[in-house]
């Protein structure tokens, strides 16, 4: 795109038109010249203008990049395509519903979406991780003091890393779903999970898909089932990451859990 459409306004035409009132007259002369002058060309200049308006509205490519970028007017509908780090314009200049598309190409690394000055991401004051060939759509609110997260997609399946916190002998991961909406993370998926010996508190920490600064327990809720047993699953504020928790398990040998858990970025 580049720029948002704006009306066009026809100009001239039927200037001055004489009077119709079947008056034999000069001025009432049908002449090409005239009708050219007063009709044709006002409305030839009107479709010039609205074709050339339109072509800047959505005529448009990606907006390829390879190192930091600073979003500009221009970006507006655009897709950043990027392995590097994106500044946003700031909200006040880019005006209410500015949207922008950014897209990272790189296969293997993270990069970060950082916001102008104290605007924020979909209503979060910080900066925005978006993990390889992943995507997000971002407007400009209505007060134009932040971006609205309109959508986001994850690219790369989501193997969380699982650390062995508390009675663990082995934990082995699998791909999981993530759904994100607005500032929203909902996961499911399953593990396996070997304590050490049974009847005794076990943790397991999960990483998130998503980054989030965790503060509060309740920050990261959710549930993991098996067979013969249920975990609680919470946030780890301290590692920022979900935690598994039995305060005595049921099971000395490998057993496979289905978990779901949910949380808000912040």
């Amino acid at each position: 795109m580049g720029s948002k459409y704006t009306t066009q306004a026809s100009s001239g035409y039927n200037a001055t038109p004489p009077a119709d009132d079947g008056t034999v007259s000069e001025a009432n002369k049908t002449k090409w010249s005239t009708i050219k002058t007063k009709l044709g060309d006002p409305l030839k200049t009107f479709a010039e203008a609205i074709n050339t308006a339109l072509v800047a509205a959505f005529n448009y490519g990606p907006n390829a990049q390879s190192s930091s970028y600073v979003t500009v007017a221009g970006d507006h509908d655009k897709t950043i395509e990027t392995t590097a780090g994106v500044t946003l314009l700031a909200a006040i200049t880019a005006g209410a519903g500015y949207t922008v598309n950014i897209y990272n190409s790189h296969a293997t690394a993270t990069i970060v979406i950082t916001p102008s000055g104290v605007d924020t991401i979909g209503g979060v004051a910080s900066t925005m991780s978006i993990g390889a060939r992943g995507s997000v759509t971002l407007r400009v609110n209505n007060a134009a003091n932040g971006y609205l997260l309109v959508a986001q997609a994850i690219a790369a399946p989501y193997i969380p890393t699982l650390t062995d916190v508390l009675n663990v002998a082995v934990s082995v991961p699998y791909t999981s779903h993530v759904l994100r909406v607005g500032n929203q993370v909902i996961v499911t998926g399953k593990l396996e999970l070997d304590p050490t010996s049974a009847s005794a508190e076990t943790k397991l920490g999960i990483s998130l898909p998503i980054a989030s600064d965790l503060v509060e327990v309740h920050d990261c809720l959710g549930l993991g089932v098996a067979p013969l047993a249920n975990y609680a699953i919470y946030a780890d504020a301290t590692n920022n990451r979900a935690e598994l928790y039995s305060p005595a398990s049921v099971y000395a040998d490998n057993h496979t859990i289905y978990f779901h858990f949910a949380y808000t970025i912040k």
